[in-house]
């Protein structure tokens, strides 16, 4: 089971108190002021041009909105952002609007379009939803969150507000909360104000699908469109904003020395390796051939030959543009670093020689850290570079390690680690990034 959307904010606020942070929690910033046409509206790591040649979408509430949008802006002058996404399961967009996206308790105002008209979805108690980065939702699953934190100097309180929308109005579902003493780490739960248990949250967070901790989108005012002029309005009205959202997340990390080795079943082995990355290379070694990728002969004892020369593994670094996930991992200490690569390495399918090779590279850029939150991406990395080998191999293992450093012990869930089986032709590949 995946964690809570409730316990990941969770332990946002405690690595934001103890210092520790990485590069996949959305930043604080400020939108540039769009002034005209074919300039940029800046957000958080992205830019997304404003021009005559995007064009809206269609439909009764798009028309709708872009006079709503319009008399808005004649009325305030501008300086405010606008979105189209899709809350209710129809096909219709919902518009939220931040009146102000510079300030920090910024909330998003949503409506939509009923009755022939452009309503407000404000409800009681609610009249936006969400301050910095803390409004989000399934794109049509007829709910969404609004989270807030209240730190003390004892404890912090986390409350997840569960609305559903329903057609053309929203109303408060369910109130979830914890409360986490900073001494003693001890948590306590809550639904509706009562107090429960940690296993009835989570029933009551499988209901609405919180537990898929990677599917929901977070409507962030910094890289929305920032209405200024009337172009800004038909680009604002062109774009759903989970396809903004999905072009902000996926950043651009250096990926560091992955290592390539080949172990054939028979010396002298003719091996074509090929590689497809979302990004730009930065370095290889050997030099890549026209193909992206090396042709190279192979002894089974690894030993590979290239125009005279010998090699231990293919060597490449890149930018890569992928989104790393820390729902689960390893919170080390830095002293501890290496027993615990020594350790862990050899189960991920590692063999000893591999595994000191991949100790000497990343040990001196972590140990130094007083903990070190870890975790080794799958999908996140494979999906993103992808390897081509020929003939094909009987078995492929590719280890690729995220981390960064951290002030104090994080308590983050264990992830679990198959080990692979070698056998036949086998391609090892380790490598790594340091986010945040």
């Amino acid at each position: 089971m995946k964690k809570i959307r409730l316990w990941a904010l969770g332990m946002a606020v405690i690595m934001a108190i103890s210092g520790c942070g990485a590069s996949a929690s959305q930043e604080k910033t400020t939108s540039s002021v769009n002034n005209g046409n074919d300039s940029d509206v800046s957000g958080t790591g992205a830019s997304y041009a404003v021009s005559t040649t995007k064009q809206a979408l269609e439909g009764e509430e798009i028309d709708a909105y872009r006079t709503f949008l319009t008399e808005k802006l004649d009325t305030t002058g501008g300086g405010f952002t606008a979105a189209l996404l899709h809350l209710n399961e129809d096909d219709a967009y919902e518009l939220a609007i931040v009146d102000d996206p510079s300030i920090e308790n910024c909330g998003a105002q949503l409506f939509t379009y009923a009755d022939g008209e452009v309503k407000s979805l404000a409800t009681e108690g609610f009249t936006f939803y969400g301050q910095y980065g803390n409004f989000s939702y399934y794109d049509k699953k007829s709910f969404f969150f609004y989270d807030r934190e209240q730190a003390g100097t004892d404890s912090v309180w986390l409350y997840e507000y569960i609305f559903k929308a329903d057609e053309d109005e929203v109303y408060l579902d369910l109130e979830l909360a914890l409360c986490t003493e900073f001494e003693t780490s001890e948590t306590t739960y809550f639904i509706n104000g009562d107090e429960a248990t940690k296993e009835d949250v989570e029933k009551l967070g499988d209901e609405y699908n919180v537990n898929d901790g990677d599917g929901y989108i977070t409507f962030n005012p910094g890289i929305a469109t920032t209405i200024n002029t009337g172009v800004d309005i038909e680009a604002a009205l062109s774009e759903d904003y989970s396809a903004i959202y999905y072009k902000d997340q996926a950043q651009q990390v250096p990926c560091l020395k992955p290592a390539i080795y080949l172990y054939p079943e028979e010396d002298g082995t003719e091996v074509s390796v090929e590689l497809s990355i979302d990004g730009y290379f930065t370095d290889t070694d050997p030099a890549f051939n026209e193909d992206n990728g090396w042709t190279v002969t192979a002894d089974s004892d690894g030993t590979i030959h290239l125009d005279d020369e010998s090699f231990d593994y293919l060597f490449w670094e890149a930018m890569l543009q992928s989104t790393y996930t820390f729902h689960d991992g390893f919170c080390v200490a830095g002293a501890e670093t290496e027993s615990f690569l020594t350790t862990m390495l050899p189960q991920l399918g590692l063999n000893e020689k591999e595994t000191e090779e991949f100790v000497a590279y990343w040990l001196p850029k972590m140990e130094d850290n007083k903990y070190n939150i870890i975790r080794f991406q799958t999908d996140e990395y494979t999906d993103h570079s992808e390897l081509k080998i020929s003939p094909e191999p009987d078995t492929v293992i590719r280890v690729f390690m995220t981390y960064y450093g951290c002030e104090n012990y994080i308590n983050i869930s264990r992830q679990e680690i198959e080990t692979p089986e070698r056998k036949g032709f086998t391609v090892v590949e380790w490598g790594g990034s340091e986010v945040g």
